[in-house]
């Protein structure tokens, strides 16, 4: 086995491996009036609504245990008691999307040497 050869194999793992591996989740209970981090997302409580926010914009909005928008997988549970959501979200962090852009760079450089410049 040649070295283009094992760093087409080693890309290509790489990128599965980025893919395949599970994410991060973060956990966190928030009462109303309280905001905060989790990760890439922000959470903010207020009048009674649980709102998960992104760079992007809202991604989740809940009122008690309805759900109003749900763009990303997320768990959350709200206590009548208490009025606190409690929300739990899994992630892949960047890392994982360097892992994968990484691997598949790899892939890709090893392939082109070998169609275009090896045989040629």
């Amino acid at each position: 086995m040649d070295i283009e050869e094992a760093l087409l194999i080693a890309g290509i793992l790489i990128a599965v491996a980025a893919l395949i591996l599970p994410g991060q989740s973060v956990r966190g209970t928030f009462c109303e009036g309280q905001s905060g981090r989790l990760g890439d997302y922000r959470v903010n409580v207020a009048d009674g609504f649980l709102r998960v926010s992104a760079s992007t914009g809202d991604v989740f909005v809940a009122w008690r245990d309805r759900v109003i928008l749900r763009k990303v997988g997320l768990e959350y549970t709200y206590s009548n008691s208490t009025g606190c959501y409690t929300v739990e979200i899994r992630y892949k962090g960047p890392g994982y999307l360097l892992a994968f852009a990484g691997g598949l760079s790899l892939a890709g450089g090893a392939f082109f040497y070998m169609a275009f410049l090896k045989y040629r």
